[in-house]
């Protein structure tokens, strides 16, 4: 391995270790999709949330858009694979029920990334029903 080898790898591991200050969370979601009653919910708590995010940890937190509680408490789901009820065997005869989708409530997001949604929600003209989706990634780049 050449020198300039060497100084690459290092800078492209410094870059990626960045701390939460300088650097994108490179784990939080870049879609949020949400309702009128969801918007307004998270920007009445959102300096609580802006608050909560200085105290956390590493810098982000789950926001739970149904129950706008920083830690994600409350009936929401964070992507990822949903409990499969049993399935029906199909017949000629009856048709398979259809379930209505879950819809995802939960999202991890740092002060950078809810400080855009807040933005965006301010922004948008309009009713956010049915659904309304952001993306923060090609909304809020600088």
């Amino acid at each position: 391995m050449r020198c300039s080898d060497t100084i690459r790898i290092a800078a492209l591991y410094a870059g990626l270790t960045a701390g939460p200050a300088g650097a994108a969370c490179m784990i939080c979601d870049e879609l949020i999709t949400l309702n009128t009653a969801q918007a307004a919910c998270f920007s009445a708590g959102f300096d609580d949330l802006l608050a909560a995010l200085d105290d956390a940890p590493d810098g982000r937190l789950t926001v739970n858009l149904d129950g706008c509680a920083p830690d994600g408490s409350g009936l929401a789901t964070r992507g990822g694979l949903l409990t499969m009820p049993g399935l029906p065997a199909p017949s000629p005869d009856s048709a398979v029920p259809q379930q209505s989708p879950v819809t995802k409530s939960a999202y991890l997001l740092d002060a950078s990334g809810a400080t855009c949604l807040k933005g965006l929600i301010d922004a948008h003209p309009g009713p956010f029903d049915p659904r309304t989706t952001f993306d923060l990634f090609e909304q809020c780049a600088p």
